[in-house]
């Protein structure tokens, strides 16, 4: 970050934290074009005091499965059947036994 503000540019948001972005080689990887790093979420969520964490754009699930590396009940709503399914997949991969709640609703 240093280097680049030298340089006259602007630091990148993700150059704040080292965390590397989530490529098609890592292995968290899901279908999900948009997904951000399981770390992220984690450190995010370690600021806070919550007790019940909402994510009403699920997408990949990796909000739900920070909280429930951190013992966070979560709650995950996906509009897009495609991404619903994608974070349901990864949820119950992640955590067997999880009640998904994935049936669509017109």
């Amino acid at each position: 970050i240093k280097e680049r503000i030298a340089r006259g540019e602007r630091a990148r948001r993700y150059d704040w934290w080292e965390i590397d972005q989530v490529k098609n080689v890592s292995e968290e990887k899901t279908q999900h074009p948009c997904q951000i790093p399981t770390e992220v979420m984690l450190r995010i969520l370690k600021i806070t005091n919550c007790q019940l964490v909402i994510d009403p754009f699920a997408g990949s699930g990796t909000t739900l499965v920070a909280a429930k590396q951190m013992g966070i009940r979560s709650i995950g709503i996906e509009r897009n059947p495609k991404y619903c399914s994608i974070a349901a997949n990864r949820c119950a991969s992640e955590f067997a036994g999880l009640a998904t709640g994935a049936e669509s609703h017109s």
